[in-house]
């Protein structure tokens, strides 16, 4: 993982081109991630978790938060297993998972970190 992320500092005019077009940015972190070794990488089609930032925690927004979270993403997170490790780039929607699956998700970073070492960091 740490030649990944050297790879991309060592290559400002892709780091460049990922900031200039945030819609390649998905498709870097499931690459990046498919480069951990024995990783099932299963993407869970959703459009938005239903936070955005603090609109999921005002009273008269949380509802609507709720039914956008349930859309998709809230039923893929309790349908998980306990092996199943959930990723979440957003703060928000790493809440919206703890607060509407009961389950934690980490940031990609996370879990990259934790294999950096090897499988059993």
């Amino acid at each position: 993982m740490a030649g990944v992320l050297l790879a991309l500092a060592e290559r400002p005019d892709q780091y460049r081109r990922l900031r200039a077009d945030l819609s390649l940015l998905p498709t870097a972190v499931e690459e990046t991630l498919r480069l951990i070794p024995d990783l099932k990488l299963e993407k869970i089609e959703s459009s938005c978790c239903g936070m955005a930032g603090a609109f999921g925690y005002q009273a008269e927004t949380a509802a609507v938060s709720l039914k956008m979270g349930e859309l998709s993403l809230l039923p893929a997170a309790r349908e998980a297993d306990a092996d199943t490790v959930l990723v979440a780039d957003g703060t928000s929607c790493r809440h919206q998972i703890a607060d509407g699956a009961h389950k934690r998700a980490v940031h990609v970073a996370t879990l990259l970190a934790a294999h950096m070492n090897g499988p059993s960091a």
